[in-house]
């Protein structure tokens, strides 16, 4: 159940995705490799633990019985010590702004795995997370965020000597595995335009069925942009840059709020609020204490697609063709937006049924409007390659083989987590067998939210 929530409800970004260790033989190595790095006697997992994000393993452990740390662990040699780093870097300057209401992690150091030719891990505070849901602290969330982006503002007129007049970052930060292009520019439009968007579509002309995005950005968006961005001065502002709800939560007694996972930049500050609508999780209490700080400025809304489609992008690009939907149609909208001919506006639908978008707790989000045809997903994921990192197996086992799975209502799980047994109900997908990413696809982008599993 803990799993599902998690992953279901936009809960932590420390979701389990995939185990700590690499196998059996690689746990006793690794252990005493993070037993030397920590100087640790003992070094005791913590059962049940957190986990380290959707490409990190992580595991919980007390050091020498007294300390509780989360150890995080990636095993590519390429990415892992500077993802890492950049994360230790954007935390620590986060925790210097002393942010209200709002404890940021702290990392402590980060160990190096050498054996894995160059795999590290980065040890940082235990937190006691849950979602937030609470909505008092939805409303300090926003408050802290709101000052978070007002702080090198603030510097431009208090501390001069301190303030950064520049968009970007010293170094590659990532959401994902990818790194983001931080390279110093004095215009914000240049930079949103080759340091985010434009990057995300070179990498995107390699992949097959990326036609229509490269023309619409090369023909469309990218000689336009500028006309969103007219009349709007744009200061830098320190930004959290991957600012989803699987990236803040709460202490388990609703006493207090986390922020973690950061991809720091500094950016204009209405670029955080883009991936916090993409995806369940942010209240309308947050908005409304962020926005009675830093007020809408016009044209907002249409400057959220061009941001938001930057981390569709980067979906597409890291997690596959199940992102081309949504990104080519939000190009289109803001094809739109630009009032541009010669565009196709009609939206595009994918190989699962018919869509329609509707508006609910200020995000945009996809609803069914005909069944999902089980059978015709597993041949689909077979036969179009789509999903090519899903589970193998095409047809669930029966039923009879399978213990009774029972299911509840969100809501009641967020009134109540002591549910009764009279408010379980058989849901419609009663004892399939899923993989992570089919849970992700499936019921978060497509099925939403209605059911979790106990």
């Amino acid at each position: 159940m803990y799993l599902l929530l998690c992953i279901l409800v936009g809960g932590l970004s420390h979701v389990c995705h995939g185990q700590f260790f690499v196998d059996d033989e690689d746990a006793e190595e690794v252990m005493e490799c993070l037993r030397k790095g920590l100087n640790a006697k003992t070094l005791r997992r913590i059962e049940g633990g957190m986990g380290g994000g959707m490409i990190n393993s992580g595991q919980g452990f007390i050091i020498n019985n007294t300390q509780w740390v989360q150890i995080k662990c990636n095993y590519k040699d390429h990415v892992a010590r500077p993802m890492f780093e950049a994360e230790m870097a954007g935390l620590n300057l986060l925790r210097e702004l002393g942010l209200p209401n709002v404890t940021i992690a702290k990392p402590y150091k980060i160990i190096d795995l050498p054996y894995m030719r160059g795999g590290a891990c980065l040890v940082l505070d235990y937190l006691f997370t849950e979602s937030l849901i609470d909505n008092d602290l939805q409303s300090k969330i926003g408050t802290a965020v709101a000052h978070m982006h007002l702080h090198n503002i603030r510097m431009k007129k208090e501390q001069p000597d301190k303030y950064v007049d520049k968009f970007g970052f010293n170094m590659s930060t990532y959401c994902g595995r990818i790194p983001h292009n931080n390279e110093w520019k004095k215009d914000w439009l240049d930079f949103i335009m080759n340091n985010r968007l434009g990057y995300q579509i070179d990498l995107l002309r390699k992949k097959e069925g990326s036609e229509e995005a490269a023309h619409l950005w090369d023909f469309k968006i990218k000689p336009n942009l500028h006309k969103l961005f007219e009349n709007v001065s744009v200061e830098p502002s320190l930004l959290h840059g991957d600012l989803w709800a699987g990236n803040v939560g709460m202490k388990v007694d609703e006493s207090e709020a986390y922020m973690y996972d950061p991809a720091v930049f500094y950016g204009h500050h209405e670029y955080d609020l883009a991936i916090s609508s993409m995806f369940p999780g942010f209240r309308q209490e947050f908005y409304d204490a962020y926005h009675a700080l830093i007020p809408k400025a016009p044209g907002f809304e249409d400057r959220q697609r061009v941001y938001q489609l930057f981390h569709y992008l980067n979906h597409w690009n890291q997690y596959g063709r199940a992102y081309y939907y949504y990104s080519v149609n939000l190009m289109r909208d803001i094809c739109l937006s630009l009032n541009l001919r010669g565009v196709n506006y009609r939206k595009i639908e994918d190989d699962y049924g018919d869509f329609n978008r509707v508006k609910a707790d200020n995000r945009m989000v996809y609803r069914r409007t005909k069944p999902l045809d089980k059978a015709a997903l597993f041949n689909t994921t077979r036969k179009k390659g789509r999903y090519a990192n899903m589970s193998k197996t095409t047809t669930p086992p029966p039923l009879s083989t399978r213990p009774k799975t029972k299911w509840v209502k969100v809501t009641k799980i967020r009134q109540n987590t002591d549910v009764d047994s009279s408010e379980e109900i058989e849901p419609p997908y009663n004892g399939t067998t899923l993989s992570l990413n089919q849970i992700y696809h499936i019921f978060y982008k497509y099925e939403g939210f209605d059911w979790l599993r106990r």
